[in-house]
């Protein structure tokens, strides 16, 4: 197979995972507005938008299946139309039940989505012979942050929120069926169903899958503390404004993007489990700081370093779980998705709880047992069938 070729789906596929990180993330800056136009209280409110992380689960095995049946390609972009009407409805702001399960059908596609474009981007990191999913995950953080800020600047100029995501519709599907066409394999590699099919996901998962899954979890955990908790633990700990307090989320997922941005060569060089042990240092280590030394510029230090170590945690994960030997396609991918997802939905009440039963401090204190399991967990990165060196 030819350079160009390889280059040309490459490219092709992190246009695709850019683009999805893009499309929830120009939603999310218009969610107050909607939920003042619908009048919701903030529980109402809170239930409603925990919809998404519902439909991701509900989701459960069914993104193998259909990639196995019909393709990456055709399930990452009937998902993403999908996902862009599904942002549409949400704009249109009819009831709250509306948007309840239009955010349920988000979650939903966005799980299938996120399995389809995984499975492709690992079959072209196989053809290269060398790491490429870190870059592409880094991507989706570039699409996110990308996401977010033109997000805001519609919300600020007064764009109706259901055109608004109607152009951002529209412009996704485009992106991602020209990314698709770029991703197209001169070859395409066998489907995994020849003898080895005979060994059951079940049998397989909890062996080799369930501990990777909880590396990814981990990796979400550290994401999610930096997504939801830093600007409130800059404001009551290290003494910044709310209005300022932003830049502790703006800290990490930096830092995360230049891990991943950084991840391949790395991974190639040193391998996934030292990649995922050192990674483990830098969490607990960003950890400690912040939780003993809580000052602006220690808690700025602290998130940087988490960023950084998690970076390459849910990319090697996916990674080595497609590679899991005896799993059709894409099952690996599913399984830590599906764990990946539920992470989302118990993490941030269970740091919430902590804090409120003592303070937000002895909350981000959970950054420390999570770098231990990391360290623990990252010999199951050694998976059968990888690249990687130990």
């Amino acid at each position: 197979m030819t350079t160009h070729p390889l280059l040309r789906a490459r490219i092709g596929i992190s246009l695709v995972f850019s683009i999805n990180g893009a499309i929830f993330a120009n939603l999310l800056p218009r969610y107050p507005q909607i939920k003042e136009s619908l009048g919701m209280s903030d529980t109402l409110f809170g239930l409603v938008v925990a919809c998404v992380a519902v439909g991701s689960l509900l989701s459960s095995t069914i993104p193998g299946p259909l990639v196995r049946r019909f393709g990456a390609r055709a399930v990452y972009t009937v998902g993403t139309a999908g996902m862009g009407a599904a942002t549409v409805a949400v704009g249109l702001g009819a009831h709250p039940a509306v948007m309840a399960l239009a955010l349920l059908c988000l979650g939903f596609l966005d799980a299938c989505v996120d399995v389809a474009q995984n499975v492709e981007g690992i079959r072209i990191e196989n053809a290269y012979g060398k790491s490429l999913i870190n870059s592409m995950h880094a991507l989706w953080s570039a699409g996110a942050t990308v996401g977010g800020i033109t997000g805001t600047f519609a919300a600020s100029q007064g764009v109706p929120v259901w055109l608004h995501m109607l152009v951002v519709g529209l412009i996704g599907l485009g992106v991602t069926v020209f990314g698709g066409w770029l991703a197209r394999m001169p070859q395409r590699e066998p489907l995994r169903e020849d003898h080895h099919e005979s060994m059951s996901l079940k049998a397989v998962a909890w062996k080799l899958v369930l501990p990777l899954a909880l590396i990814a979890m981990a990796g979400s955990l550290v994401e999610d503390v930096g997504n939801n908790w830093a600007a409130l633990y800059l404001n009551q700990f290290g003494g910044v404004s709310l209005g300022a307090a932003g830049v502790g989320y703006v800290i990490m997922v930096g830092s995360q993007f230049v891990g991943r941005w950084l991840g391949d060569p790395m991974v190639d060089r040193f391998g996934g489990v030292r990649m995922a042990r050192a990674g483990g240092v830098l969490i607990g280590a960003g950890g400690v700081l912040m939780v003993a030394v809580p000052t602006p510029v220690t808690i700025g230090v602290g998130f940087a370093l988490c960023g950084f170590g998690c970076a390459t945690l849910v990319p090697g994960a996916f990674a080595a779980a497609e590679r899991v030997p005896g799993l059709k396609e894409g099952a690996g991918v599913t399984v830590v998705g599906w764990f990946l997802r539920l992470s989302f939905l118990l993490m941030s009440p269970l740091i919430g709880t902590i804090s409120d039963a003592s303070n937000l401090r002895f909350g981000i204190a959970v950054l420390i047992p999570v770098a231990l399991l990391v360290i623990f967990l990252a010999p199951a990165l050694r998976t059968r069938g990888a690249r990687q060196p130990g």
